[in-house]
């Protein structure tokens, strides 16, 4: 499957959210991206996450909303990247973000709605396959979310 289609069209199915909530879009994705095997509906559920995050997760009167999303091939790998510039992500909490049903004290506290299952979710789909995903943020400037996919998942296994 290719990304490019699937970025556009989970964009194209947050536009809604994005434009009410003035996001600024920024878009690096690579000329001529591989098909990748993978699960179209897994992938693009997980994505939709990641953007959802962004959004319920943004900046609120702090300005403008960004979301950056770039992806590239980087050694036998896609390299996509979600960046926000929302509340971020405490350092002692960053660690703890994939684990299933937890909560950062900032989403519980702004009573933002969520299950704390997101997360755990898009970090099983990527694993299942082959991939990596982590989390770099900056508490009060946002977040960025990097995924690697394998553009051959049958190497990495070989290979392990």
């Amino acid at each position: 499957m290719r990304l490019e289609p699937l970025i556009e069209a989970v964009l194209a199915d947050c536009q809604h959210l994005l434009e009410e909530n003035k996001f600024k879009i920024e878009k690096e994705l690579a000329d001529n991206l591989p098909a990748v095997f993978a699960d179209p509906q897994a992938l693009r559920h997980s994505f939709q996450n990641l953007i959802g995050n962004a959004i319920k997760y943004g900046n609120g009167n702090r300005g403008e909303n960004q979301l950056k999303i770039s992806a590239k091939v980087e050694r036998e790998q896609i390299v996509l990247t979600v960046f926000d510039n929302g509340i971020g992500i405490d350092a002692q909490e960053l660690k703890h973000i994939f684990e299933p049903f937890y909560r950062g004290r900032q989403a519980v506290s702004a009573q933002i709605h969520g299950s704390g299952l997101g997360l755990s979710l898009v970090s099983q789909v990527i694993k299942a396959h082959k991939g990596k995903i982590w989390a770099e943020s900056n508490p009060g400037r946002g977040s960025k979310f990097t995924i690697q996919i394998p553009i051959n998942p049958k190497k990495v296994v070989e290979d392990e």
